[in-house]
């Protein structure tokens, strides 16, 4: 069967009988951009993902432009392992990305080991503003939130 994720027809990943979600917000200060080219990506809002079992995971990133007459932005995310903010990119962390795409919606599946990852949702170019939803499709229990930040406060 099919879902609708933000009007965009997804087939979900097999027995994701969860959903979690997260709301969220590039602003000026918290736009940092993509991850080659900018040294400030850190900066992107982060999300803890802890996934309480091993399964396959599916992340779906949907962006909504605060000025609904603004095209959609070039977005992605990258997954690392760990439970705290990232703030470099270590190869050996990086678990994968979405690619760049200038949708709605960017969305990849992942095969994942129980345990602690960070969600980073990025657009192309630091300091473009826009509100988005990360989503997570996963049979395993888990839980998603918001990494605190100092831009946060």
């Amino acid at each position: 069967y099919q879902r609708r994720v933000h009007g965009v027809a997804c087939t979900p990943v097999a027995d994701a009988d969860f959903e979690y979600r997260v709301q969220g917000q590039w602003r000026r200060d918290t736009a940092g951009g993509r991850v080659s080219g900018s040294d400030t990506w850190g900066s992107n809002p982060q999300l803890h993902l802890h996934l309480k079992q091993a399964g396959r995971v599916a992340v779906a990133l949907h962006q909504r432009p605060l000025d609904p007459t603004d095209p959609p932005r070039h977005i992605a995310f990258y997954l690392f392992r760990g439970a705290a903010a990232v703030t470099e990119f270590e190869r050996g962390q990086c678990v994968g990305w979405s690619d760049f795409l200038p949708y709605p919606t960017v969305f990849r599946e992942f095969d994942l080991e129980a345990g602690d990852f960070v969600v980073v949702p990025m657009t192309w170019t630091r300091g473009e503003e826009a509100a988005f939803d990360v989503a997570v499709y996963t049979a395993a229990v888990a839980t998603l939130r918001r990494i605190p930040r100092l831009a946060d406060a």
